[in-house]
Formats: C-alpha cells, sequence, structure tokens
C-alpha cells in the first residue's frame, strides 16, 4: 500500500490482521510499518548487490514524521550495513537459532528441523521464499508423516514471525498455512517382521544401534546418542538433556542388551557409542532406514514403530501398564509423580526388560 505519509495518516494507522507497511509516495523506500499488535515503526527499505535489506528508522509514536523521513534519507545514502549472507536463509536461520531458540527448553530439538530447512534454502534470500515452496516442503516432510509436517510448520512460522517482527521481513508467507489433521500411527511389527530386522541389523553404526533400539524400546535419538560414560555395569543412565521428558530416565540393560554394547568398538578417545566421525553422534537415518527396507522387504513401518511394538509385546507378556511406562521414560501427569514420588522402579523395569529381552531372542532365532 502506498500513500503521501502525514501526521495525521500515521496517528489514524490501524492495524490489520497481519503486519502491513505503508509506503510513502514522497520518499521511495520509506514506510510505516504496523504489526498486528498495534505496534507502529518507521521503516525503510533498499537493495545492494542483489540483495534485499530493511531497517528499523524509529518508533513511530515517539519520533516525529519529518525527523523520520531525515533519519531514513541518511539511512538510504549509508546503503545497509552489510556482510555478504545478511539476508541468506543460512545467516537469518543461524542468527533465529542463537537469538531465539537457543531460550527454548525444546530448542535443541527444534534444531534439528532448523538444519534440514536450512538445508532445504540453502542459498536462498529470505524474503524471497514463497507460500507455495514453504507447501512443497511440507509436502516432503509429510511423506515423513503428518505430524512431522505439523512440527515442521510450527517452527517455520515462528521462524517467518521473527523475521517479520526483527525487519527481515515486510509479512510471514506461512500466515494462512493451516496445520493438516494428525491420525495417530498404529503400526506393530509383527515377530516375523522384528525378526527379519534384527537379522538384516548387522554392520556398524546402524545395525546395533537398531538392536538396541529394539532391546531397550528407548527412542531413535537417544539411542543413537549414547556415550560410554553414560553406561555404569548394567545401567544406562540418560541425562535430562537428551530425553523428551527433561528429566534423567535410567535403563537397566538385559543381558541381550550388554552383549550387543560389548561388541561395538571401542576407539580411543570417542565418547559416543554410535559415531562415524568419532565427534558427534550417527545421522543418516532415513538412509538406513531406506537400506534395511531393501534388505527386509518390510513396507509402511518407521523406526518409531519399534518402540510401539516394544510396549506391545510387553503388554503381550502381561508386564503391567505402569512398569511398561516406566520402561519408556513417559513424563508423568500431575504434581505426585515428578515431585514426590523419587523411587525409580529399577527391579520392576530391569525384570521387565529381560523378560523382552528373553522374548525378543527367542523371536529372532526362530
Amino acid at each position: 500500500m502506498r500513500k503521501r505519509l502525514t501526521d495525521q495518516a500515521v496517528k489514524a494507522a490501524k492495524p490489520a490482521d497481519s503486519t502491513a507497511i505503508i509506503w510513502d509516495e514522497l520518499l521511495t523506500g520509506f514506510g510505516l510499518r504496523i504489526n498486528a499488535g498495534g505496534r507502529k515503526s518507521f521503516v525503510v527499505k533498499g537493495r545492494a548487490d542483489g540483495r534485499q535489506y530493511m531497517k528499523t528508522v524509529g518508533d513511530a509514536t515517539r519520533m516525529p514524521l519529518a525527523a523520520a523521513r531525515d533519519k531514513a534519507r541518511a539511512l538510504i545514502a549509508e546503503g545497509p550495513e552489510h556482510v555478504p549472507g545478511l539476508l541468506s536463509f543460512e545467516h537469518v536461520a543461524d542468527r533465529f537459532r542463537r537469538e531465539h531458540l537457543s531460550t527454548l527448553k525444546t530448542g535443541r530439538k527444534q534444531g534439528h528441523e532448523l538444519a534440514r530447512l536450512a538445508e532445504a534454502f540453502s542459498g536462498r534470500e529470505i524474503g524471497t521464499i514463497r507460500k507455495a515452496e514453504i507447501r512443497a516442503y511440507l509436502d516432503h516432510r509429510a511423506e515423513a508423516g503428518q505430524v512431522a509436517a505439523n512440527r515442521s510448520l510450527a517452527l517455520i512460522r515462528k521462524l517467518f514471525n521473527w523475521c517479520a517482527e526483527t525487519d527481515l521481513i515486510e509479512a510471514s508467507p506461512v500466515v494462512s498455512i493451516k496445520p493438516a489433521k494428525e491420525a495417530p500411527r498404529e503400526r506393530v511389527l509383527t515377530s516375523d517382521e522384528m525378526r527379519r530386522i534384527w537379522q538384516a541389523s548387522i554392520s556398524y553404526p546402524f545395525g546395533p544401534a537398531i538392536r538396541l533400539l529394539m532391546v531397550t524400546g528407548q527412542r531413535r535419538q537417544e539411542v543413537g546418542g549414547m556415550r560410554w560414560p553414560e553406561i555404569d555395569g548394567e545401567l544406562w543412565t540418560i541425562p535430562g538433556e537428551r530425553t523428551k521428558s527433561g528429566r534423567s530416565h535410567e535403563v537397566p540393560l538385559s543381558n541381550l542388551a550388554i552383549e550387543t554394547v560389548e561388541g561395538l568398538p571401542r576407539i580411543t578417545d570417542q565418547s559416543f557409542l554410535f559415531s562415524t566421525t568419532g565427534r558427534t553422534p550417527i545421522s543418516g537415518w532415513s538412509k538406513a532406514k531406506a537400506q534395511l527396507d531393501a534388505a527386509t522387504g518390510i513396507e509402511g513401518w518407521r523406526f518409531h514403530d519399534i518402540r510401539r511394538s516394544v510396549a506391545s509385546s510387553m503388554a503381550r507378556l502381561q508386564i503391567d501398564r505402569l512398569t511398561i511406562s516406566r520402561v519408556l521414560g513417559h513424563a508423568e501427569g500431575g504434581i505426585t509423580g515428578p515431585v514426590y514420588i523419587r523411587y525409580g522402579y529399577l527391579e520392576e523395569k530391569a525384570q521387565a526388560l529381560q523378560r523382552w529381552a528373553d522374548e525378543l531372542a527367542w523371536m529372532v532365532n526362530q
């Protein structure tokens, strides 16, 4: 929208459903920005080296219009305080991670999705990304499940809203994209499928990592990020910073789990049980899954289905629901569980996991 800005026009401007900018007809590149909450600020935009930039001139409720125009002229003459890549997706994503995600409890987990985004939009200017491209990315993520696509959408929305609030873009292209309805998965692997997956999971590092998923029932990232110091004899303690609940989780190791761990290579100065670099935990689960699918001929399953299958098998073995929940490390509702009950259920969990390991050993040797 363009019009000649006056003091009266600035005062009378009303917020819309989303951030809007009224561009001044008198000074090209100068405008009044109004966010959905009613905050008004003067902004100036321009281009340099083929890149678009935007700067905040001042608070429109405090700065006189004439003074704002004068400052805008000076900023336009000065050009952007610019370094190459200032508005590239990678640069903006890194800044978003440092300034916003790092303040959130779930920031580390969301950082993995942010890395996927940065790879998908590598080399792009943040202001050139359009709604259709975001929809295409979400369609791709939906191949891993609608839940994954909706989690991606939530992060993308946060990112672009943050960009709009910090004047990196004029408005978010995600405003009208709505999450799709999620249906809970019910896939439980059969005994034959579990046997085929186990027998095909041989080569380090993914082979034994997948076997530990099957033996322990823990989450993929928890197993993939295992460190040697976390293991003390027959007990694996996952630190709170690596669990979904944010609390440490003790996992007794069955005989089959210990046998799997003891068969791993011990590399000097490497703390991760599973690593290809020696410095970071394994990545590339999707490729490993594709290879496993080809080797087993099993279709329509995900790694998380192993965890559900372990829980279902434990229930079939008549292990009580509370113990199964404790084994899986599920968060407890209410104040009673996390605050007052400190009993760790180690003996019950150890018995349950050993019963499941015995069942799994029989299953995979049929």
